[in-house]
């Protein structure tokens, strides 16, 4: 079997699979998990591409935790954050498979679900006033806006000219 830019995709779709289900049993995502996926990543474009698609690579790596680092560290919010350092480290390992176009792509996805996600749990809330806030693992909804990503593929670069 070649390599080419599905093998990237296949490793994605088995990574964020197995994130999924590990944070929403635990509410963790372990480094054991990310950190060899984003360099298996890295090494597996320079592969298919050479030096200037492992550069991109590390580019996407960067770009996905800064997606969710930045804001976290531009806001530092005095209220419990769902969003986590794991969270971004898999944002980061996505980069690096699917270079910075299939990373915000993906994190397009992952934001759209976030905010339905976040709107219905404020209605919850809502209804409920007394009833504690429950904690949500965004290893699904990461995974998902991945998978999203890949089945739109065709509309989103038209949605966003690349």
């Amino acid at each position: 079997m070649a390599l080419d830019a599905n093998s990237t995709k296949y490793l994605a779709i088995v990574l964020v699979i197995a994130a999924a289900i590990i944070d929403f049993r635990t509410r963790k995502l372990p480094n054991v998990l990310v950190g060899p996926a984003a360099l298996l990543g890295l090494i597996l474009n320079y592969l298919i591409g050479g030096w200037k698609q492992c550069l991109l690579a590390l580019l996407g790596a960067f770009l996905g935790v800064a997606v969710i680092a930045l804001p976290k560290l531009l806001t530092r919010s005095k209220f419990k954050d769902p969003i986590g350092g794991g969270d971004a480290k898999l944002l980061g390992a996505i980069g690096a498979i699917l270079l910075p176009a299939g990373l915000l792509s993906a994190a397009f996805y992952f934001c759209l679900l976030y905010g339905v996600f976040g709107v219905a749990a404020i209605i919850r809330r809502k209804r409920n006033p007394g009833q504690k806030p429950s904690t949500m693992a965004l290893g699904p909804l990461i995974a998902a806006g991945v998978l999203l990503s890949m089945a739109l593929e065709k509309q989103t670069r038209w949605l966003f000219g690349f």
